[in-house]
């Protein structure tokens, strides 16, 4: 039935139940006192429940009017049956007062909806497998039509689920996969074969319902649009990335994936980004060493030319629904890739909360020029496929299902207009709002502009706006609203292709592709030298569109100009496509020297790869870079270059130095031929010069990459050997999965307390990726050869021992861990955790530090740097850090492994391993004191199997004391 919510009545009708007044409930239920946020903005609530539930994404109609889906299901249906719930409700603020003061479920019964976006007189709506077009005909607020347009997107872990319906400034609908791939097909288009996805996002023409496969997903929900139509999406913890080459320029590409990736994580701090969480810090209880840091990235919203003015312009926010904030990135040009730089102030993020309850799920442009935010309220986020099994019976997975929120974000001080709806307007209107400081207005227009179809009456002011230079962003989408009608002529593109602004440029370049012109075609290969980077990647991705010989010289001129920008060159190489081979015979007969060799051996990998002869390559041509590119795609060579190739190798051992000699081998391999006989001696020298401490590093290093070639396990092996340098014993583990066999696991755990601490991840990564050696892993636990918290085995890691074939090795697996991160904490942390107060004293909790803990802490002026720092560990909950005072060797971090040193003359020294040099190693003591020995005078250095620090330092200490602590730690100052 029709559900309406008022306030226009006494009271409020939900599902047939009374409820308390809408205006009563705003102070208990809006959160907006347990908000802190940017200065700049101020934050109002528009609606709370009963009149919305569960909100995960929002839009706004030309009538103004705002949509929103609500994910009731979530994560596993609703009943006993897990049925899908979801539902589209309809929010109206009918007095102007800034508030929803009209609720209606518009449709409901939709499955796990992630998405929604307007589209002719109604909406569209991402509900897996299908995309579903909803419209009221009858103006009762409630769809009665609802049709499948689109089917075939798979049903998987909710936050993978498909999504992101969002139009972009070339007048399309673009969808995120979120890597679950899929067969699509179309209600309108039923006689068409169905299209594959794979790992590649979409474009939905709603029009005709084609489905067309766009650029390579990040797997994760959102996805934002600059002003230019650079896209950006969100994957948890790459919370923040680009996607750069579109799928369309790579077909041409054989083999295209050894190019990849190519959409890109672009955050400036790469993976140690760091979050500041308001609230008291839950324990992820599956990742906990991830507090403090990016989990759940989602929502990707892009800021741009708005009414929120400077410091805005490049701004994109990121929820984490874990952290219960929104993080403010501003992205820069560092390249042809942007690069997103970080903004806290104060560690203090753009908005975050106390309520733990708090889910920032959507964030949208409203028709009033606001920021719209939905909060959808869970009090466990968390899908259950990510909780481990001890736990997730303790969980209310559901709690929370009756509540939501929808906030808007305002400049501070400042009152907004944005003029309104767009519906029943002259097209003429539409117009002047592509150029809008609003950015609803400009997609709504553009939208509506390309919905109508050509309108003759204004085609005249499409085109003066589409050459004005003063106004660049509503510039673009004229140009692109030509171009839906068929009226984009070669005047509007050269003018674009030579405006003052980059982003109307690199929209020129993108049209151009459109026409065949000589006057646009000489236009845009000139771009190949712009001076923007990512103009010049665009223009080498168009300019192969229309390939020819002709453009073979000016790529290969950009690519000996751009051959560092690893971007650059994939973009030259998609230009070039099947005139690889043609282009490597120019570069090696008139351009070699200015080549570089990271650009050099991709290109002679894709000449490979087309399967043609390369009659050019002779052994005045062949260089490292281009036998390393030969090696790299032989797989796909034909058997005439096979065997031309094959007769070389013995010579080319001679002509390759040293140093580039064993890609040889990989040649060898590759094309299934024995390993020349010169190249085995190689081999054995290699043996002596990996064991011989006077050569340097860098030649051993070389020497080691040989001997994994060679098969030379047993010299390997021997290698790991404490007076090794952690960097060889690194070679040594990236050697292994040349040489790896069943047996060599247990022969590799025998060398385990010779193993560097800073190697051990990586050969515990192997050792987890490979089941041959569970077995022995399992059993050196059993004896005690390994002890667990040694392994920081992470989620992933554990789950490949505990979900293995075998279900005796799972069984003994599970003795020891299990997928819960503190499943191996010892039974006296949990009782202890129970007994913590809820409060604890912060100044004794700073005198405790000063008496236990400042002999190998520091916390800010105050103690020795021996172990971690612990300063800033307010994102760290009380039970993960009572859990590390009360049993430090629960989980060591290869950091803080303690390690015994003993020299030639009988000295012992037990601390941690710092400073490594190919000359000596440095010992770090309790107290700070360092030690160094030359690497002459060692006769052992043995890794122990425990921290540094001692199990006991509790002892004694009551639990108000503990806690105490614990606050001191937490704080931030």
């Amino acid at each position: 039935m029709q559900i309406i919510i008022s306030l226009l009545s006494s009271c409020l009708i939900v599902c047939g139940v009374v409820g308390v007044g809408y205006g009563e409930r705003v102070s208990e239920l809006s959160g907006l006192d347990l908000l802190e946020h940017d200065s700049r903005v101020e934050v109002r609530l528009f609606a709370t429940e009963p009149m919305v539930i569960d909100p995960v994404a929002m839009c706004f109609t030309a009538e103004g009017w705002c949509y929103v889906v609500e994910m009731r299901d979530y994560p596993l249906g609703v009943g006993d049956g897990g049925e899908p719930g979801g539902c589209v409700r309809r929010l109206r603020d009918l007095d102007g007062d800034g508030r929803a003061d009209e609720s209606i479920v518009f449709a409901s019964g939709l499955s796990w909806p992630t998405s929604i976006t307007p589209w002719g007189r109604g909406v569209l709506v991402a509900a897996p497998p299908d995309i579903i077009y909803l419209e009221d005909t009858d103006g009762d607020g409630m769809a009665d039509e609802r049709k499948v347009v689109a089917s075939g997107f798979p049903r998987g872990v909710t936050d993978s689920n498909f999504n992101g319906l969002r139009w972009a400034p070339d007048g399309r609908l673009h969808g995120v996969n979120g890597g679950n791939g899929g067969r699509i097909t179309s209600t309108l288009l039923p006689e068409a074969a169905p299209v594959t996805l794979g790992r590649l996002d979409f474009v939905f023409d709603a029009d005709s319902g084609r489905v067309t496969p766009t650029v390579e997903t990040g797997g994760g929900f959102g996805l934002a649009f600059d002003e230019w139509g650079r896209s950006f999406t969100a994957h948890n913890r790459d919370y923040l990335q680009q996607r750069v080459i579109p799928q369309r320029y790579l077909d041409g590409v054989p083999v295209s994936r050894w190019l990849g990736p190519f959409t890109v994580f672009i955050a400036r701090e790469a993976h140690t980004t760091r979050i500041f969480p308001l609230g008291d810090v839950m324990t992820r209880v599956n990742h906990p060493e991830q507090a403090g840091y990016f989990s759940s990235g989602s929502g990707t919203f892009y800021v741009g030319v708005s009414p929120f003015g400077p410091g805005f312009e490049q701004a994109i926010l990121t929820c984490d629904q874990a952290a219960n904030l929104i993080h403010l990135d501003v992205l820069r040009d560092r390249g042809a890739v942007a690069v997103a730089e970080s903004v806290t102030v104060g560690q203090r993020e753009f908005l975050a909360s106390r309520d733990p309850a708090f889910r920032p799920t959507a964030l949208e442009h409203g028709p009033d020029g606001a920021i719209w935010m939905a909060d959808m309220q869970r009090e466990v986020i968390e899908h259950p496929d990510y909780i481990p099994a001890a736990v997730k019976d303790e969980r209310r997975l559901r709690a929370g299902d009756d509540r939501g929120r929808i906030y808007r974000l305002l400049p501070a001080g400042g009152r907004l207009s944005g003029g309104g709806g767009l519906a029943g307007v002259a097209p003429g209107v539409w117009v002047e709002a592509l150029a809008s400081i609003f950015p609803w207005r400009r997609e709504t227009a553009h939208r509506l502009l390309v919905e109508s179809g050509l309108v003759a009456e204004v085609v005249p002011a499409l085109v003066r706006l589409a050459v004005d230079e003063a106004a660049p962003v509503g510039r673009v989408r004229a140009l692109w609203v030509l171009q839906s009608w068929g009226c984009l002529d070669e005047a509007q593109v050269l003018a674009a292709l030579r405006a003052r602004t980059p982003g109307v440029r690199l929209n020129g370049v993108q049209l151009a592709e459109r026409l065949s012109s000589p006057a646009v075609a000489v236009a845009l290969v000139s771009l190949l030298d712009d001076e923007v980077p990512w103009v010049r990647l665009q223009a080498a991705l168009s300019v192969g569109v229309g390939g020819g010989v002709s453009t073979v010289r000016p790529l290969l001129e950009m690519l000996r100009r751009d051959g560092a920008d690893p971007w650059l060159v994939k973009a030259v190489l998609a230009g070039l496509g099947a005139s690889a081979p043609m282009a490597l015979e120019m570069a090696l007969r008139t351009m070699s020297p200015g080549l570089s060799e990271q650009a050099l051996q991709p290109l002679a990998r894709l000449a490979v790869s087309l399967g043609r002869p390369l009659d050019f390559l002779n052994d005045a041509t062949v260089t490292p870079a281009v036998v390393a590119g030969l090696a790299a795609g032989a797989e796909t060579a034909s058997p005439e270059q096979a065997a031309a190739w094959s007769g070389r190798l013995e010579k080319w051992v001679v002509d390759l130095p040293a140093s580039s000699r064993p890609v040889l081998f990989d040649l060898a391999g590759a094309l299934g031929v024995p390993v020349p006989g010169s190249l085995l001696v190689e081999v054995g020298r290699a043996e002596a010069t990996a064991d011989d401490p006077q050569r340097p590093e860098s030649e051993r290093i070389r020497a080691i990459g040989l001997l994994g070639r060679g098969g030379k396990v047993d010299a390997l092996v021997r290698l790991l050997d404490g007076k090794v340098s952690a960097g060889l014993q690194q070679a040594v583990v990236e050697a292994l999965p040349r040489v790896r066999t069943p047996e060599l696991g247990a022969v590799l755990l025998g060398r385990w307390p010779e193993v560097n601490p800073a190697v051990r991840p990586a050969l515990v990564g192997l050792f987890a990726g490979y089941r041959p050696w569970h077995d022995a892993l399992i059993s050196a636990l059993e004896n005690k050869a390994v002890v667990f918290g040694e392994l920081n085995l992470d989620l992933e890691q554990r789950r490949e021992f505990l979900n293995g074939g075998d279900p005796d090795l799972r069984a003994r697996a599970r003795v020891f861990f299990d997928d819960h991160e503190y499943s191996n904490r010892k039974k006296p942390v949990a009782e202890l955790l129970a007994l913590l107060p809820e409060r604890g004293d912060r100044r004794a909790g700073a005198r405790l530090f000063m008496e236990r803990c400042q002999m190998c802490h520091v916390r800010g002026p105050l103690g020795n740097a021996v172990g971690p720092e612990l300063l800033g560990l307010s994102h760290r909950s009380t039970e993960d850090l009572l859990s590390h005072i009360v049993d430090p060797n629960m989980a060591i971090h290869p950091n803080y492994v303690a390690c015994t040193v003993v020299t030639t003359s009988g000295e012992r020294y037990t601390g941690l391993l710092r400073d490594e040099t190919e000359q000596a190693v440095a010992v770090l003591m309790p107290l700070g004191s360092l030690v160094s020995v030359p690497r002459e005078r060692l006769a052992r250095v043995t890794t122990l199997n425990r921290s540094l620090m001692p199990e006991g330092l509790d002892s004694g200490l009551l639990p108000e004391e503990l806690k105490g602590l614990i606050e001191f730690l937490q704080s931030r100052d």
